[in-house]
């Protein structure tokens, strides 16, 4: 069924407690798509010119043979739950419930369930209210595997509109253990943080259609600042060392970026300061020290100077642009161009410079 289903399925996941012993399982999957529950439902939606109910059927009716396992406390994974109902340990019904046994730690108590463990097999899984508090309760037990599939899955599930920002948000808050980075910032993690600020930086632009004062992008961003200064503290900021992986020198490239779009004014001023400190002007001849900065950060270096939003270094920043003895500079400082957003000055005056220059081009 995978090799002639398009598409992949999502699992949804409902639990019933019987007794303090045991419980229901209710397992139904359905094809996941990037419009969410609504594809499927009745309402509005189907007034959408661009829905085909044809497609929409023909998408409901979709099986997978899907491998059903799931991993409890102390990392045991079960993967017989019911053979009578779920053979050859496979969900091939559109929908089964199951009794089974509820496994709770006989020294602390935790219990959780987390299906597709250590991200095996090509699903998603969503959980019921219960058993997805479960899961953010216990998630700093799991392992760095488990805490990437959960992340990745509920990032998808809220692009998709199968959960709302808020719940992934409350989520990321409340679950995701920062008290002790030294134990987050490794290469098998790299990938989580990769996910968590990527899902950041798509929802802050979301709200940049909205008022540039406007309260909760203000808020938002207080969060995300909130969230990622503790990593971005433990890796040393903008202070690389020799004994970075190439995993985390590209974590603290895209850390300082997020930073910045997120308003982080100690970094954007550390930022400045770093690159202002490397660059001279002897009788009117700009000179870069290019050897005092990291060449990994130079587009997180102008961004920053470019987001304190002043003139003067603007117009130092456009030097260097047009020198011709840094034309390598050229690219790194049109990606950078982005950050004086907030300054509609400067905006315009980074859009006429971008016009003139590609006319500029095309006419030699």
């Amino acid at each position: 069924t995978w090799v002639y289903n398009a598409g992949y399925p999502v699992l949804y996941v409902d639990m019933e407690e019987i007794d303090e012993d045991s419980m229901t399982i209710t397992l139904r999957q359905q094809r996941f798509v990037k419009e969410g529950p609504l594809f499927y439902e009745d309402n509005e939606y189907r007034d959408n010119p661009y829905y085909d109910q044809e497609k929409a059927a023909e998408f409901a009716k979709q099986i997978w043979q899907i491998p059903i396992q799931f991993e409890m406390f102390d990392g045991i994974i079960i993967d017989d739950v019911d053979a009578e109902i779920l053979g050859n340990k496979l969900l091939t019904q559109k929908n089964v419930t199951i009794t089974m046994q509820r496994w709770i730690a006989n020294d602390d108590g935790a219990e959780f369930y987390i299906f597709n463990p250590n991200q095996e097999h090509y699903y998603r899984v969503i959980y019921d209210d219960y058993l997805f508090s479960l899961i953010e309760k216990n998630f700093e037990t799991f392992s760095d595997l488990n805490q990437f599939n959960i992340i990745s899955d509920l990032y998808q599930e809220m692009l998709s509109g199968y959960i709302s920002p808020v719940t992934y948000l409350q989520f990321i808050a409340t679950a995701w253990n920062r008290d002790n980075y030294n134990v987050y910032i490794n290469d098998p993690l790299v990938l989580m943080h990769d996910i968590i600020i990527d899902s950041l930086l798509q929802i802050d632009s979301m709200l940049c259609g909205l008022d540039k004062n406007d309260k909760l992008r203000d808020n938002f961003r207080e969060y995300a600042r909130n969230l990622l200064s503790p990593i971005m503290q433990d890796m040393g900021g903008w202070n690389s060392t020799d004994d970075d992986s190439e995993e985390i020198i590209r974590l603290r490239s895209e850390l300082l970026n997020a930073m910045i779009i997120f308003d982080h004014n100690d970094i954007i001023q550390e930022g400045e300061d770093i690159l202002l400190d490397a660059i001279t002007n002897e009788n009117g001849t700009l000179f870069i020290d290019l050897d005092s900065l990291d060449p990994n950060l130079l587009q997180q270096y102008f961004s920053a100077a470019l987001g304190t939003l002043g003139s003067g270094v603007y117009d130092t920043v456009l030097d260097i642009f047009f020198d011709d003895n840094y034309n390598s500079l050229q690219s790194v400082i049109l990606n950078a161009f982005g950050a004086v957003y907030q300054n509609e000055d400067l905006t315009q005056a980074t859009i006429d410079l971008l016009l003139y220059n590609s006319e500029l081009s095309a006419s030699q």
